[in-house]
């Protein structure tokens, strides 16, 4: 979300924010259809609630009511109007809402729209795009405000200082003119303040030499320095603030009352502090707490939101009355800091809210501690490459597991760090051996090893402190433990390191990339201490911290990796793994796949095996395209959780989901949305019933056209039958060939030809070996014969070498004579064609006959 900008729209008196109306309007999905009412109440106090700073209700009758008017909501300004004064002034506030979003945002809406947009503002419960747009607001004003304090200041501290001058210039007169009446009477800041608002009531424009000029003034009429504990950016921050203070109360408030609606604590306290501190002086920082309520919540653990112009900051904090002096209560705290150069989503702060509440009510002991979510150490189970693992750790201290998305790096990480750590010496009971962190582009040194952080103090202050990161409080008990340990083997931890190259790694590891090394660690040959950078301790890596890194190479290819990260760390690839996935959905083996794929007795197992078969075709087309490689493949992990149910229609739904929202938009990110190409390489030019490739959008497909899809992808049937018809021995062939030949389709001395284009476009084999083979090889090599005991058994005899196979089997073997390797087909029918029927394959065939085709 861009920085906000202050713009106005004037409609009978009341100033809108049309900045925030735009941003608003964009985010909320509106109807174009849905029927309006030509007026409504309560979507003209939303209207005002929501994007209205200034309103007649906020002027003064006398000196005396200028505090109580100052702090007046907009939407007491309807009280003193009929209800035909109220419907004129919606319609008019409708009317110049739309022309003003056309005119400074090129924002195409209608009065309707205006309308339907303020009564979705009307709905009893915050709308979720209403709480993103409510985040992201309070996130860019935060940023916003923090370009007018020349603290910030790259270079002449004057400039921001001259355009807060211009900002507070900009506001509306009505409301200089209160504030003015506020401060009259009154001296010192108050009384700079004053004059001002003066200077730009009078028309007079104010530099920041003038400004500064009248401090001086105003600081030589006391005996006291006047501006001791204030800024130039605090003095004039109250008379800049006030304007919109109680429009962002407003969306704290709903923002807040969202969060605990959607965390399901609707009965517990919160504490929200805008962007001034007690002192009534402007700061760019602004947070919610929510906690109990037995307690003050001082005294209370609190899931909490902080935002500040660099970073949101949200997780499960920790009461200042509960901070010891030792910074023990650091352990319970864990917040996430996010810089806000991302994008910001409410989701991700509910996402990590949700997270924390076991914590939060454990801790605030409203429910007992469920105890750790691992069993016992013996009871943990090795992952099956455990040992190689180990070796790698034992001999060189680091790891790094590579390898495309959804292959199982970091759960084989953390599956084998909790294990491997569970199976050896024990630290103390509260100490954590095994750790995880996600590196991303903002991650940086001072999260790693140590940095500075700021906390809110009761006071509603920002108190600054040296925070160590995860490497170094890791290390740190790592050390404890191996010096405790004495002459024993000392207890193993792990760091897990996810997504380790998406982070800039000589930045995060600093100085203590070269530590990592065994020779240089606590109590080596070569051990290597060195200083920090920001608090000036000393630093060791002790030799029983062992770091596990996973790296995704779809992201980054593995020839990229900073070269210090290579020479420290050792690799080990990580492939889709099929008979994982196999043995993960109970099917005996990668044989029994196939042959459910081909026919089965349930509609969900066929889909499955179905889904297995076309991620290995998808998968082997990637590896034949230069451009994507071994690093672009699908995962197994992908459906890995899909049919675990226990009713088949579930089952077949995340089968069907999973390939809509997961696969396919992963391999449009792949071919950089190219449809055409996409569908042209991968599903060897089918595909329409996945792929939109008019609108270049994965299309709204169903269950039946996944199937077909899939199928003619794969060349299995995908037939569901009686459990009791399916022959287990002979799926693959038997039914296609059973129904062909009781329809007549096939009959004795048929000759059947291979299915050239499936060569091309089916197999991995090379084009250029496939052309070759078909401009040097006699017709007979690409032929076979249906025979008399075709129809009791399913083989043909393959005119090559007049031996009998079955379908799939003849097809191997001309491929293995053509490209000297073995083949393992995947489908059988449509490997063969009927020149007798337009050249359709057996597949097409089969189903011409099952649907009663007049083309057949």
């Amino acid at each position: 979300m861009s920085t906000y900008r202050y713009t106005t729209l004037r409609v009978d008196g009341h100033f809108f924010d049309t900045w925030a109306l735009q941003r608003a309007y964009s985010h909320l999905e509106l109807p174009s259809e849905s029927e309006v009412s030509e007026f409504d109440e309560e979507a003209l106090k939303a209207l005002l609630d929501l994007f209205c700073d200034w309103s007649p209700a906020r002027v003064y009758d006398s000196p005396d009511d200028v505090y109580s008017t100052l702090n007046t909501d907009a939407t007491n300004s309807l009280t003193d109007l009929n209800e035909d004064q109220k419907r004129e002034f919606y319609l008019n506030c409708c009317e110049k809402i739309s022309e003003s979003l056309h005119n400074q945002y090129d924002t195409e809406v209608t009065e309707t729209d205006v309308k339907r947009f303020a009564e979705a503002l009307t709905a009893d419960e915050t709308l979720p795009e209403l709480a993103e747009f409510l985040l992201q607001f309070l996130s860019s004003y935060s940023k916003y405000l923090a370009e007018f304090d020349p603290d910030n200041a790259e270079e002449d501290p004057d400039d921001p200082l001259q355009d807060f001058l211009d900002a507070i210039e900009d506001l509306p007169d009505e409301y200089l003119d209160v504030k003015r009446a506020q401060y009259e009477g009154h001296a010192k800041i108050r009384a700079i303040r004053r004059r001002v608002a003066d200077a730009f009531l009078s028309g007079e424009e104010l530099s920041t030499s003038q400004f500064h000029d009248l401090c001086q003034e105003e600081n030589e009429k006391h005996d006291t320095a006047i501006m001791t504990g204030y800024s130039p950016y605090s003095v004039l921050g109250q008379l800049y603030y006030d304007y919109a203070k109680l429009r962002i109360n407003g969306y704290l408030d709903r923002l807040t009352n969202y969060l605990r609606d959607e965390l399901d604590i609707e009965s517990h306290s919160r504490h929200t502090c805008n962007f001034v501190e007690p002192r009534n002086q402007l700061t760019q920082f602004s947070w919610i707490a929510l906690y109990p309520g037995e307690e003050d919540y001082k005294d209370e653990y609190q899931l909490y939101l902080g935002i500040e112009p660099s970073h949101l900051s949200y997780g499960l904090h920790v009461g200042s009355n509960l901070r010891d002096d030792n910074g023990e209560w650091k352990q319970d705290r864990d917040v996430t800091k996010q810089d806000s150069s991302e994008s910001v989503s409410i989701d991700g702060v509910l996402e990590k809210l949700r997270a924390v509440k076991g914590g939060y009510m454990v801790l605030n002991e409203l429910q007992e501690d469920p105890g750790p979510k691992d069993p016992p150490g013996d009871d943990l189970e090795p992952p099956k490459d455990a040992e190689t693992f180990a070796r790698q750790l034992e001999q060189n201290g680091q790891l790094v597991f590579y390898g495309p998305p959804g292959t199982g790096k970091t759960y084989q990480a953390e599956k084998f760090a909790k294990w491997w750590t569970s199976e050896g010496p024990s630290a103390d009971e509260d100490v954590e051996q095994f750790r995880a962190v996600t590196f991303h582009p903002s991650f940086a040194y001072e999260d790693f090893l140590e940095g500075l952080s700021a906390d809110a103090t009761d006071e509603g202050m920002v108190e600054y402190g040296m925070d160590a990161g995860i490497f170094k409080d890791i290390a740190e008990d790592a050390k404890e433990s191996y010096e405790n340990a004495g002459d024993e083997p000392p207890p193993r931890f792990v760091l897990v390191i996810d997504e380790i190259n998406r982070g800039n790694l000589a930045q995060i590891f600093g100085e203590t990339i070269t530590q990592l090394e065994t020779d240089k660690r606590l109590d080596a040959p070569n051990e290597l201490e060195v200083t920090l950078a920001h608090s000036g301790d000393p630093f060791v890596v002790p030799p029983n911290l062992y770091v596990i890194g996973t790296m995704n190479t779809a992201d980054r290819s593995i020839a990229l990796v900073d070269a210090a990260l290579r020479r420290r760390f050792r690799f080990m690839y990580f492939p889709p793994d099929y008979e994982a996935l196999a043995t993960r959905h109970d099917f005996d083996d990668r044989d029994t796949v196939s042959e459910i794929a081909e026919a089965g007795s349930s509609r969900d197992r066929v889909l499955l095996a179905l889904s297995i078969e076309a991620l290995e075709i998808i998968n082997s087309r990637i590896l034949d395209r230069a451009e994507l490689g071994k690093g672009k493949q699908i995962g197994h992990s992908y459906l890995w959780n899909c049919a675990t149910a226990d009713d088949v229609s579930s089952n077949v739904q995340s089968l069907v989901d999973t390939w809509k929202y997961e696969i396919l938009p992963l391999l449009e990110e792949y071919f950089f949305g190219q449809f055409d190409r996409l569908q042209q390489e991968v599903f060897a030019g089918d595909g329409d019933d996945l792929l939109d490739a008019e609108h270049r959008q994965v299309a709204d497909f169903n269950e039946s056209d996944l199937r077909g899809a899939l199928t003619s992808l794969t060349g299995y049937t995908g037939e569901v039958v009686d459990s009791n018809s399916v022959n287990p021995e002979d799926q693959g062939a038997g039914r296609t060939v059973d129904v062909l030949t009781d329809s007549g389709v096939l009959e004795p001395g048929n000759v059947l030809e291979i299915n050239r284009g499936r060569l091309r476009n089916g197999t991995s084999i090379e084009t250029e070996t496939v052309e070759q083979a078909i401009d040097s090889r006699p017709n007979e090599f690409w032929q076979c014969e249906v025979i008399e005991e075709t129809e009791s058994t399913g083989e043909i005899r393959w005119r090559h070498d007049g031996n009998r196979y079955s379908l799939s089997a003849a097809a191997e073997a001309v491929l293995e004579e053509i490209s000297d390797n073995e083949i393992d087909i995947i489908g059988q029918a449509d490997h063969w064609i009927h020149p007798e029927y337009d050249g359709q394959n057996l597949y097409q065939l089969r189903e011409a006959v099952l649907d009663d085709s007049e083309s057949v």
